[in-house]
């Protein structure tokens, strides 16, 4: 009773001591969850103030994993809003590796996404592309369809830092559609003008980028949003730039400064490349000289001052382009000075925070380390009575405890041996059983193994048809030559191709004066022809390629006549690469720009 008692006592004590110590270690983590609540109806109406709200909590390695994860979620989203720098890739990961465990799918997602802005502020890369591709998978299955478009956003920005535009395409395309599902239009403008930018960049065609611009410009357009509109019609005019199309690029470039009166100084400083790539300098001159003067942030009237430079060095003007060299250099200067003492305070702030986190970390882990003296002692002052009390007692049981041992080792070797007797029975059971399943096992062999010859025997009838099929493609290629063969030798037989042929044979090569040596007759009679043996050829041409012009249609039954491009050029009267030319412009408009097929092979097999 006694040895109870002050056993129940030395439980009783030393739960108290844990709680006091859990106490005090949970207080800080109720405190940061109060500064969550706040901060999160915070974030929409002043994220500026959750940033500060969440920055105040300082003893971070305190808090447990859940409160930890929480507190890196909240302040990695107001980051985010605000554009600031991300959190250490320490404390993100931290928090990925308990939300990948404990937390909702699209926490997982989002710490993922901001995991991977870690890492790319860290310049690694390949890290944050796969922390991104993971993510994109969680946003996915949760059906968070916006939070997936910004993810495949950051993967596009990715391959489009390593200039990697056609995977960068596919992922602004992806952004496009998940935007669209989560019916975030303005977003998705956002991704389709990058699409197009992208498709550029990749060496697409140039209508496949225009119809991507235009498709951003219609949504932009629907969407009603100054600024986006003036974002497509700045890519529009910087597209019709670089094809040298000054005109259009300037009317969409005055369009987007129509658009947004904020941050239009990129949008005058190509309306100024341009007028000067036209010879407009001094219109060029009068619009850097006015915006320049408007402007007051440093490193924009520096950039400004710096074209003008440019723009009078390219006039041959020497004493105004240093003059403004000079001056340019002057606010870089400045700037520079200004971006190191900027830099040094930051550096400072940053060095005088983790000192005073570190300070505070020690202080906490000696009060702590205190604490736990205080504990362990208590512990064992408590353990020390307990264990002398037991030891008076147990001599007066130790006989009472021997015989009971006794008479325990008995009783288990009496149900060890009824044990050895049932496993033994067990075991010729499981022979049995073996036996039986060795002689199935054999049966399925030799089952599986005629299945086997079966099978060879059934591949091997099938290359024999694939080798047969092989055969009587060959045969009919071989025929269709050979009909292609005799429709020419047909044509070339009738009385209009004889009077051609006979024309072409002339000595003299096209004079290019457009003259055909054909009349309007001889053009219906060579149609009419041509019909006959191609059936309806002008019209089946005319379905397949409904760009061709009348002239082109006529060109291409000359071209069944089997003329050479010399003789070409002699019975229309034009210069060889001008034959050359117009077939160029026809394969074009048939699709065959790429493709091994002659263009008189695709007319032969209309």
């Amino acid at each position: 009773m006694l040895i109870k008692s002050a056993y129940m006592k030395f439980t009783r004590y030393f739960l108290i001591c844990i709680s006091i110590f859990l106490w005090i270690s949970c207080g800080s983590d109720k405190d940061v969850k109060d500064i969550l609540s706040k901060s999160d109806a915070l974030l929409q109406s002043n994220p500026d103030s959750a940033f500060t709200l969440l920055e105040s909590v300082e003893e971070l390695d305190v808090l447990s994993d859940e409160t930890f994860a929480a507190w890196c979620l909240a302040n990695a989203n107001v980051r985010d809003v605000l554009r600031k720098e991300s959190l250490s890739i320490d404390y993100m990961l931290r928090a990925f590796n308990y939300l990948k465990d404990k937390g909702q799918i699209n926490e997982q997602a989002r710490i993922g996404m901001f995991l991977g802005h870690a890492y790319n502020a860290g310049q690694q890369r390949d890290k944050a592309m796969n922390v991104y591709l993971v993510a994109l998978d969680l946003a996915d299955r949760s059906q968070d369809y916006n939070l997936a478009g910004y993810i495949n956003t950051y993967l596009a920005d990715l391959y489009k830092a390593d200039e990697k535009y056609s995977q960068a395409k596919d992922k602004y395309k992806e952004a496009s559609a998940f935007f669209d599902k989560a019916n975030n239009l303005r977003s998705r403008v956002i991704a389709t003008t990058n699409v197009g930018l992208m498709s550029y960049l990749s060496g697409d065609s140039l209508d496949i980028v225009l119809n991507f611009y235009t498709i951003s410009d219609s949504l932009a357009i629907e969407l009603k949003d100054s600024v986006v509109l003036s974002m497509v019609n700045n890519r529009i005019g910087l597209f019709y730039r670089d094809q040298g199309d000054y005109g259009l690029a300037e009317k969409y470039l005055l369009k987007s400064i129509t658009y947004s009166e904020r941050d239009n100084t990129p949008n005058y400083v190509t309306l100024s490349n341009i007028y000067g790539l036209q010879g407009k300098i001094e219109k060029s001159r009068d619009l850097l000289q006015r915006i320049s003067s408007k402007e007051d942030k440093p490193v924009i009237k520096a950039g400004l001052i710096y074209q003008q430079y440019l723009l009078e060095k390219g006039a041959k003007n020497c004493g105004k382009a240093l003059q403004y060299y000079e001056e340019s250099m002057a606010y870089v200067d400045s700037i520079r000075s200004a971006q190191s003492k900027t830099d040094l305070l930051e550096i400072e702030k940053k060095y005088t925070t983790e000192k005073i986190r570190n300070e505070n970390n020690l202080l906490r882990l000696k009060s702590q380390r205190y604490f736990l003296s205080l504990v362990l002692i208590i512990a064992i002052s408590l353990l020390l009575i307990v264990v002398f009390q037991l030891i008076m007692r147990r001599k007066d049981k130790k006989i009472r405890l021997q015989e009971q041992v006794l008479h325990q080792k008995d009783m288990f070797l009496v149900k060890q041996q009824l044990e050895l007797r049932q496993m033994e029975t067990e075991l010729s059971k499981k022979e049995y059983e073996l036996l039986n399943r060795r002689k199935v096992m054999q049966e399925h062999h030799t089952l599986l193994e005629k299945q086997n010859s079966a099978l060879e025997l059934r591949e091997h009838e099938i290359e024999k048809q694939e080798e047969e099929l092989r055969m009587q493609e060959k045969e009919v290629e071989a025929l269709k030559n050979d009909v292609n063969s005799l429709k020419l030798k047909v044509l070339q037989n009738t009385a209009i191709s004889k009077k051609i042929i006979k024309c072409a044979q002339k000595v003299t090569v096209g004079t290019d004066d457009g003259k055909s040596l054909l009349s309007e007759a001889d053009w219906i009679s060579l149609l009419n022809e041509v019909n006959a043996v191609y059936k309806s050829f002008t019209t089946s041409l005319q379905q397949a390629v409904p760009e061709l012009t009348f002239e082109d249609i006529r060109f291409c039954c000359l071209l069944l006549v089997g003329l050479e491009t010399k003789e070409l050029s002699v019975v229309l009267s034009i210069n060889p690469s001008s034959i050359r030319q117009r077939k160029m412009r026809i394969r074009a408009k048939a699709g065959l720009t790429n493709a091994q097929t002659t263009l008189e092979e695709f007319l032969c097999n209309l």
